[in-house]
């Protein structure tokens, strides 16, 4: 293969069992499918951080957010360091891999912009306009490029709670309330309930209650204070019924599909260009959605719901195509992995691996764990456990056993049988802190 062009495609707020290829019953994703199907779907992928702008960082940079103090979308001490700036990605491609190298869509890295790590960008308003605007892009190439489609959908499921609760919210409706097509987008989802019936609806079509729509045993009061910052989170734990619940898994699912849809003109665009064959896609999101899990809603806890991800690389030319239950994270991976593809030199500070052997074939060191970080706290991941130490509160340290309890409804550090493991995990996670 000649040097293939190659497209990051990021959505928002997409976990990762929002595929139909994953399982999912109650949307259909066919072009996220198709990308599945040609390449590998990393089934054990996680993010950096479970909010937007970190975890968009990690992805573009290679960096856990934290080493330059980033945790929250609203983080104003953000210290951008030299090395990340020379070392910019589309910089490192265009000079090194003689790449154009283009943005479209949203941007949203805070203290660090898109143009900064040598993007030129084509587009930033997310939706149709920049699937519209990668289409022609694509179609009028003349070079090998490497293009970030980032789409803001699903993302618009976080203004469902905040319109629903918009006059509880005092001077925080000043600060969510978005410009209003979300508004007018999730009222169109909603009044299909309408359109079809409530029987039908609920019976045969929206998705049921989550395994674990109640709240956790024994949950991290941290937990409760994420909910407590954003008023109409805490009311949506509170006074949303099932069925409300109900629609809101339904609208969530919709706005996936709508994304979907975005993703299908992309590809469609490199098919009528005559360069799918030659053309690397690797498509992710930047974080999940509790999408009535624990009877949450939003990002940033420190739950599997809001911590997977998908995690696709569609390889015209991959020896290995399937499901890969390999450790595995965006937010450290995709740089290095990129840099392979392109032929050119991952910087050596990164501390996370390319993932083009497995799709060529080869073997690669296994993880024996992956760090996520939070707002609120810690994580560390094994294929086979998570430990949580949160910042404060009681109930701070949770242990959970992803094989027997993949639901994370009780703390298993309270068990006597998982003392052995706890004391295993803490030694992780004390040299997850140290390495970074």
């Amino acid at each position: 293969m000649e040097r293939p062009n190659i497209v990051l495609i990021i959505t928002d707020q997409q976990r990762w069992d929002m595929m139909s290829c994953a399982g999912n019953k109650y949307l259909r994703t066919p072009h996220m499918d198709y990308l599945a199907k040609n390449g590998l779907r990393f089934q054990n992928a996680y993010c950096s951080n479970p909010v937007c702008a970190p975890s968009r960082f990690g992805i573009l940079t290679g960096k856990m957010p934290g080493e330059v103090n980033f945790r929250s979308d609203y983080d104003r001490n953000i210290r951008i360091t030299s090395d990340i700036l020379d070392n910019g990605i589309a910089k490192k491609l265009r000079e090194e891999g003689g790449y154009d190298t283009v943005y479209a869509g949203k941007d949203g890295l805070r203290g660090l912009r898109v143009t900064d790590l040598g993007f030129n960008v084509i587009s930033s308003e997310g939706r149709d306009k920049t699937a519209d605007t990668c289409r022609d892009y694509i179609l009028n190439s003349e070079k090998p490029f490497f293009m970030v489609a980032s789409f803001l959908n699903p993302h618009d499921i976080c203004y469902m709670a905040i319109y629903d609760f918009i006059d509880h919210m005092g001077e925080e409706k000043k600060s969510f309330l978005p410009p209003g097509q979300e508004y007018e987008r999730i009222e169109q989802i909603k009044s299909h309930k309408d359109e079809i019936g409530e029987d039908i609806f609920y019976t045969d079509i929206c998705p049921p209650l989550p395994d674990n729509y109640l709240p956790q045993n024994d949950e991290p009061e941290m937990i409760e204070r994420l909910l407590k910052q954003r008023y109409f989170r805490y009311m949506a734990r509170t006074t949303y019924t099932d069925e409300q619940w109900r629609m809101h898994r339904y609208v969530y699912a919709k706005l996936t599909e709508a994304v979907d849809s975005q993703i299908g003109v992309l590809i469609k665009a490199l098919q009528e260009k005559g360069i799918e064959k030659n053309t690397v896609i690797l498509f992710t999101g930047d974080h999940g959605d509790m999408d009535a899990s624990h009877k949450m809603e939003h990002k940033s806890a420190l739950y599997e719901e809001a911590m997977r991800i998908p995690f696709v690389i569609s390889d015209p030319n991959a020896k290995r195509v399937g499901v890969c239950n390999d450790l595995v994270s965006n937010g450290l991976d995709i740089y290095p992995t990129i840099c392979d593809y392109a032929g050119v030199e991952v910087p050596k500070n990164l501390k996370g691996m390319s993932l083009k052997p497995l799709l060529d074939g080869k073997d690669i060191e296994k993880r024996e764990y992956l760090k996520v970080e939070s707002e609120i706290g810690d994580a560390v991941v094994t294929p086979d456990y998570k430990y949580v130490l949160y910042f404060d509160g009681a109930n701070r340290e949770q242990l959970y056993d992803l094989n027997r309890s993949p639901w994370e409804m009780c703390n298993d550090a309270l068990d006597p049988y998982y003392q052995t493991v706890l004391e295993k995990m803490r030694t992780l996670f004390k040299e997850a802190v140290k390495n970074q």
